[in-house]
């Protein structure tokens, strides 16, 4: 058949060989023949290839006032590992979604601390948390979100200091605190 049938198109074997092949919305391939794109039977889009992490931590102790790095030695999930050492490094140019919740623990009242993300090109001051009373700073949370703009192999990474606290906890308890992202455009 030279111009094919309803429902199929004209592919490739790679070497020159033109054919006509019946399309379907099961998947479409990358170049390393894994599956970038689902489509299932209800119009759901799927990308498995898609940068996409979520990592969370232990307790750590906060014992300076200088910028410390977060760790996060466990993860739920990181599509295409690119999530490691605490460090996210991103594997193409894009948009990407950050987002974070830093679970504090045992801060001193009437100091501040404050959430960076560090990323190649920038470091953003995602959280600042300001315990004014005597009773504020022994129990607080976090959170974030952002999207920035990531050069590939650009890195983020959190990062937390106090203006005068050498003696707190970062709480990684129940996932507490967490930090994770995602390629969006």
């Amino acid at each position: 058949n030279t111009d094919g049938t309803n429902g199929q198109a004209l592919t490739t074997n790679g070497s020159g060989t033109l054919a006509f092949s019946s399309v379907g919305v099961s998947g479409i391939s990358s170049s390393s023949s894994s599956t970038a794109i689902s489509i299932d039977s209800s119009g759901r889009v799927t990308k498995p290839l898609q940068p996409c992490f979520f990592a969370y931590k232990s307790n750590q102790t906060i014992s300076s006032t200088s910028i410390t790095d977060l760790t996060f030695p466990s993860e739920r999930f990181d599509l295409n590992n690119n999530f490691s050492s605490n460090t996210f490094t991103a594997p193409i140019t894009g948009k990407y979604s950050i987002q974070g919740m830093i679970g504090i623990t045992n801060a001193q009242a009437g100091g501040n601390i404050i959430i960076y993300l560090q990323i190649s090109n920038a470091e953003i001051a995602a959280h600042r948390q300001n315990s004014d009373s005597a009773t504020e700073g022994t129990y607080e949370t976090a959170p974030f979100s952002m999207v920035v703009d990531m050069d590939a192999n650009d890195t983020a990474k959190l990062q937390i200091k106090s203006s005068g606290d050498t003696d707190f906890i970062v709480d990684g308890s129940n996932y507490r605190s967490v930090f994770s992202g995602h390629l969006v455009a």
